[in-house]
């Protein structure tokens, strides 16, 4: 009769499954990780470009700019290595007059690079200029 060792130890077959289930994990752990890093990203350019519509909303406000229509970038913003990429935001606002005397319509829409598709727009109702309320 052939006696049988029992070593505890684990095949070559298991060793391979194991590793197979190993690297799956591994991927999908990582396509997550590019995936969470890829969201945060847009997640921060579309925080920037809201202050950056609320920056040029209240530079219309302050100015008390006449109406019409303007579009540009953030370049002007673009000083040193962390304001750099400002000047890939670009902006259009529009002011038009409302049907209510003394009062405008201001629409600011600030998106990232060439993606103007799905742009932050704020929309506010300023005071008019003095000049044209006369």
């Amino acid at each position: 009769m052939c006696a049988r060792r029992n070593d505890g130890g684990f095949t070559l077959v298991e060793l391979l499954v194991a590793a197979v289930i190993l690297a799956t994990g591994l991927a999908a752990t990582a396509g997550a990780f590019s995936a969470s890093t890829r969201a945060q990203a847009g997640a921060r350019r579309m925080e920037t470009a809201a202050r950056l519509a609320q920056a040029k909303l209240a530079e219309i406000e302050a100015t008390q700019a006449a109406p019409g229509r303007e579009e540009g970038d953030f370049g002007e913003l673009s000083q040193d290595e962390t304001t750099r990429d400002l000047a890939d935001y670009h902006y259009r606002w529009e002011i038009t007059e409302t049907d209510v005397e003394g009062l405008v319509r201001a629409e600011v829409s600030v998106w990232y690079r060439d993606n103007d598709r799905s742009p932050v727009t704020l929309v506010a109702y300023l005071p008019a200029a003095a000049e044209a309320q006369k």
